[in-house]
């Protein structure tokens, strides 16, 4: 079909108007004539003036939606059991999480992305899970209930003996390290209460930083280690709240409701990720510090959607979901 034809099927002009004007050669029609052309070719001006309309919503509303959809993760690593927690380097070139692929039980694999190379850093007949790098990317903290007693351990990311950090009496869960390397915080169960706590790593001096009887899980560091972001059910469901280290002060942030766990680090201090089953499904948000912007909903899919990482410098959110069946770990460019 030619263009012209193309154009016209889009926008139809009714040739019968014209051919009413009988017009011929040195021939003019009457007045009467001319009035009934003009009224209805003012309506096909309306028409297709209208239709024009309308194929500018259509390919406005295309537009939208397609711009709208953004970015679509990308699997990075799977096939390798029940993948859980999850970590990367500050370089972005290593990812660090738990695996039951060989014991059933929990393993810390580290996974080169670039060089495609895993590798199983503990082999304990425990469960080993939540790593964290070190800064300079040489060590990794995690929990392990060795003994049967849960706290946090240490080893070198290139392999060897694991050394533990918190006292072997306290249950110590979740552990997460400042940017320069000095503090560790995570949640202890001691006399029946959840609270936060942190540690000094090179005097091994510990701090109580948060109190009372809601359950506090998750810490992470942000804002350049000034605040401390986590979640906790002091007003019932669980929701997202900053600890500012200095005074102390504990503000419930905006988060999106229902129940919200799993907060990520920040960037530049102005947002962070998180993930709520507000849906049904858990799902990944960008959750806004400092502002009153609502929660922003990364990761649509009907999936699972969990543990988030936030790689900052390099604008990249790592998951984990089991969208394609295994558990996977994914990658969103943000």
């Amino acid at each position: 079909m030619s263009t012209y034809n193309n154009v016209s099927a889009a926008f139809p002009v009714k040739k019968k108007f014209f051919s009413r004007l009988h017009i011929r050669q040195n021939t003019l029609p009457d007045l009467k004539t001319m009035q009934i052309f003009f009224n209805k070719l003012d309506f096909t001006v309306l028409q297709t003036r209208y239709t024009v309309l309308l194929w500018l919503v259509a390919l406005t509303i295309c537009t939208t939606v397609i711009f709208a959809e953004g970015p679509k993760a990308v699997k990075v690593f799977g096939d390798y059991g029940k993948i859980q927690t999850l970590a990367i380097s500050e370089d972005g070139k290593v990812l660090a999480f738990s695996s039951d692929y060989r014991d059933g039980k929990g393993d810390i694999i580290v996974y080169d992305i670039e060089k495609n190379i895993k590798k199983i850093l503990t082999r304990s007949n425990a469960l080993d899970s939540q790593p964290v790098f070190s800064p300079d990317g040489n060590y990794i903290y995690y929990f392990s209930n060795e003994q049967d007693q849960g706290g946090i351990w240490k080893m070198p990311r290139s392999g060897g003996n694991p050394e533990r950090v918190t006292e072997e009496k306290y249950w110590c869960e979740f552990p997460a390290l400042s940017s320069d390397g000095k503090t560790l915080v995570y949640y202890s169960r001691r006399a029946g209460s959840y609270n936060l706590y942190e540690i000094d790593l090179a005097t091994r001096i510990e701090k109580k930083i948060t109190d009372g009887s809601a359950f506090d899980f998750g810490p992470v560091f942000i804002k350049n280690n000034r605040s401390i972001v986590f979640y906790s059910n002091r007003k019932d469901t669980f929701s997202l709240y900053e600890l500012n280290r200095s005074t102390g002060k504990i503000n419930e942030l905006n988060g999106p409701g229902g129940f919200t766990f799993q907060p990520s680090t920040d960037s530049e201090g102005k947002f962070i990720f998180s993930v709520s089953n507000k849906r049904g499904n858990n799902d990944i948000y960008q959750v806004f510090l400092n502002s009153t912007s609502e929660p922003k909903l990364i990761t649509p899919e009907k999936a699972h959607d969990l543990f988030p990482v936030n790689d900052a410098k390099r604008r990249t959110l790592y998951f984990i979901s089991q969208r394609e069946g295994d558990f996977g770990i994914y990658k969103l460019q943000y």
